[in-house]
């Protein structure tokens, strides 16, 4: 009996371990091309439109480790732009100082939309693919003139499990173009927002539908900020359903910060996925898999409870003393 329950717990503790590895099972990695260090850097990476399309929403599917495979602490900010402000100082001069304002806007590509036309709603459908970057606009590109129209852009929700468009933000579309008047107005803004689609309803009401001719995109991005050594190496690892945010001592990061120190801007080199698990058998596919666990679980029990009731029959067979 003592056999059957070791091995019982044995498999138990297997499954609950490799459960718990696949957290450090990543899909992508990418080598962070820092410059020549002559000492320790604070250093920026922007991230790319990749990352942001194979991590989950709030980022904890990220690491960033050496050349010797030890995780690096860093820290993930969205950095504000900066526009100069003319202050008063003494002797009736005025000095010019950089002053942090919204968050820095990128643009990003769009990976692809189009256009359907609604003649019994008086409506156009601008459906829009991205990569789940940090979106906080989009803009409609069109060669029409003079007209005016109110647009709402839309992302997929689920409420009780039935999939809906809901409203996120909304504007007017404008664009005036006679003789020296000219007006344009063809961007509508919305809270941060991490979607692989949207939608832009315009509204034609009697007008003809606008002539779509593009999507703009643009939004707020991460930078991850770390304390780089010179003559070492370094790469992010991300993209896991499963992976948890780390928790990381970052005080040294934030103090450098606060003293005002500029961080050395470093970039992401190319993109290195990991192989197809189509064609790279892996034991901890097996290891993980739901059913194949509870089924051998259950399998152990009934072994299990098989050898306690063949243990009770010996005792029963045994001589009464």
């Amino acid at each position: 009996m003592n056999r059957w329950a070791i091995l019982f717990s044995f498999a138990f503790g297997l499954g609950v371990a490799s459960c718990g590895a696949a957290e450090s099972e990543f899909c992508c990695t990418r080598e962070v091309v820092v410059p020549a260090l002559a000492a320790e850097e604070l250093v920026a990476v922007p991230l790319e439109a990749d990352v942001y399309g194979a991590t989950q929403d709030r980022l904890p599917d990220l690491r960033l480790l050496d050349d010797r495979g030890h995780a690096v602490p860093f820290l993930l900010r969205q950095p504000r732009a900066t526009q100069p402000e003319i202050i008063p100082i003494e002797f009736w001069r005025e000095t010019e100082q950089q002053r942090s304002a919204d968050l820095k806007q990128v643009e990003y590509p769009v990976a692809a939309y189009r256009v359907e036309q609604e003649p019994d709603n008086q409506q156009t459908l601008l459906y829009v693919d991205t990569r789940r970057e940090p979106l906080t606009s989009l803009a409609v590109e069109t060669s029409d003139r003079n007209f005016s129209r109110r647009v709402a852009v839309q992302v997929l929700a689920r409420p009780g499990g039935r999939t809906s468009w809901r409203d996120i933000g909304s504007s007017t579309l404008t664009r005036i173009d006679f003789k020296g008047l000219q007006q344009a107005h063809l961007t509508v803004r919305f809270p941060q927002t991490r979607q692989v689609s949207y939608r832009l309803v315009i509204d034609n009401r009697d007008s003809p539908p606008l002539q779509v001719t593009g999507v703009q995109a643009a939004g707020t991005v991460h930078e991850l900020l770390f304390l780089a050594q010179p003559r070492r190496r370094y790469q992010i690892c991300y993209g896991s359903p499963v992976a948890e945010a780390p928790q990381y001592d970052t005080t040294a990061i934030r103090q450098v910060l606060d003293a005002g120190f500029q961080p050395t801007l470093a970039q992401l080199g190319v993109v290195d996925s990991a192989p197809d698990p189509a064609q790279v058998f892996q034991w901890s596919s097996l290891l993980n898999n739901r059913g194949l666990l509870l089924g051998t679980i259950t399998l152990l029990v009934l072994v299990l409870a098989w050898g306690l009731y063949r243990a009770v029959q010996r005792v029963d067979d045994l001589p009464s003393p």
